[in-house]
């Protein structure tokens, strides 16, 4: 009688559950290698194709409706008078909107007039946010018709108050 196990029978535990063992990707790549060579060649190809559309974008002059124009003398005096009306505006309503939350904190006040001042306070805020809220609009008007490039300091600062 002879000891030995044939060669077909499973000696491991995984080759007795049926496990397949996982191949390395070394030997992937060696049984499927004309697959993997169109895989690369695709992916250079394609790679190729965007680096070229990327650089004609970057050195591609801008068409003539996208570049800056020169903004006529009188509407610059608009958009001036729009910054400086607007930081006037601003201005007085957070003097406004102070003088409101001051008087609403103030003890010297009844309960129900400090509620009024809170009141007064809240609706300046909100009136403070729609007039930045325009102000924004505007200038983006401008810029989608381009008349004004990028904010100007002094109003993106006025905003941000």
């Amino acid at each position: 009688m002879d000891n030995s196990t044939p060669k077909d029978a499973p000696t491991t535990e995984a080759d007795k559950a049926g496990i397949k063992p996982v191949k390395s990707l070394k030997q992937r790549i060696d049984e499927n290698l004309p697959l993997t060579v169109l895989g690369l060649l695709l992916a250079g190809f394609l790679a190729g194709v965007g680096a070229i559309r990327t650089i004609q974008k970057v050195t591609q002059p801008a068409p003539a409706s996208m570049s800056p124009r020169k903004i006529p003398e009188n509407l610059q005096k608009e958009i001036d008078q729009l910054l400086e009306t607007h930081t006037k505006r601003i201005e007085v309503l957070q003097e406004r909107l102070l003088e409101c939350e001051r008087e609403a904190t103030s003890f010297a006040n009844i309960e129900s007039s400090q509620k009024t001042y809170a009141d007064g306070a809240k609706r300046i805020a909100q009136d403070i946010s729609e007039e930045n809220s325009s102000f924004l609009e505007h200038l983006q008007a401008m810029r989608g018709i381009g008349l004004v490039q990028s904010p100007d300091r002094t109003a993106a600062s006025e905003v941000s108050k």
